[in-house]
């Protein structure tokens, strides 16, 4: 589904890898597009966000989030 998806918010998908042993299954990693760094990454840097990155980020998370309902793709779930 990830593969069908087209908008500037949300990660493109460029493969899925698995283990050809399916007894060895128990990961499955998923490539995206590079990216030069990740939203966990500056939030938890040292260097303070300015208001404008802050509203910034959160406009485009929203973004991509109104686009995945609007493709009827279910709310994505935080996993531990």
């Amino acid at each position: 589904m990830l593969d069908s998806f087209c908008n500037d918010n949300v990660l493109a998908l460029s493969d899925i890898l698995h283990p050809r042993n399916p007894q060895m299954f128990q990961d499955i990693w998923v490539l995206t597009e590079m990216m030069e760094t990740d939203l966990h990454k500056i939030i938890s840097s040292r260097q303070a966000l300015s208001l404008e990155h802050t509203k910034l980020f959160l406009y485009q998370t929203l973004r991509g989030l109104k686009y995945l309902h609007s493709a009827q793709h279910p709310s994505p779930r935080h996993q531990t």
